[in-house]
């Protein structure tokens, strides 16, 4: 039931895909209710969705050199690896990020998290160190790190992400890749990751 609601919101990003910090730069929110991060997601994939689809991001001219940026947004976390299809997701969360122009900086805190199946909420957080590259298109990659824990299992996630920025001036950015989970009980997936934020 709880999957549902989410899925009619997370359609255009798929399609376009085929508390405290360890980051002291970055402003972690408040936590979100499922209800909020719901109605967040849709407001990012309606503004944002058909620039991803098209992969219409920031022309390299328009993304500042100096000044820096703080966006909020949410992040997906599917268990098949890189992921295509919505029912591919399993995790739900938020995602805090600053980014620093004029050092080509993007690092985040990704927290919050929902399961999707039932709505059970995770305890603890993810980091993303990225760094912006400048050329003909402007792009961040770097990676996503930490664990999550549900129930009686820690999930230890580790993704490589890479993506770009959105709108005239650089003012959201969007960002996917791949990994895995090794979990406490042994067991180990590979993973997808999808965010948006602005």
């Amino acid at each position: 039931m709880v999957r549902k609601l989410v899925v009619s919101s997370f359609v255009v990003l798929f399609t376009a895909a085929c508390g405290g910090s360890s980051e002291s730069n970055v402003m972690v929110s408040d936590l979100m209710t499922f209800a909020v991060l719901e109605t967040r997601t849709l407001s990012l994939t309606d503004q944002y969705g058909a620039d991803i689809a098209a992969h219409n991001f920031t022309a390299s001219a328009d993304v500042p050199t100096v000044g820096a940026a703080t966006m909020t947004g949410i992040i997906g976390i599917g268990g098949l690896g890189a992921m295509t299809d919505i029912d591919q997701v399993a995790a739900l969360g938020q995602i805090d990020i600053a980014v620093d122009f004029a050092s080509n900086a993007v690092d985040g805190v990704a927290h919050g998290f929902y399961y999707l199946e039932t709505g059970q909420g995770y305890a603890g957080s993810l980091i993303l160190d990225a760094d912006i590259a400048r050329g003909d298109d402007v792009t961040f990659e770097g990676a996503l790190t930490g664990t999550l824990s549900r129930g009686d299992v820690d999930r230890v996630l580790s993704a490589d992400v890479s993506g770009g920025f959105l709108g005239a001036a650089a003012g959201g950015l969007y960002g996917s890749g791949a990994g895995t989970n090794d979990r406490s009980d042994g067991e180990r997936f590979d993973i997808g990751v999808q965010l948006i934020a602005d």
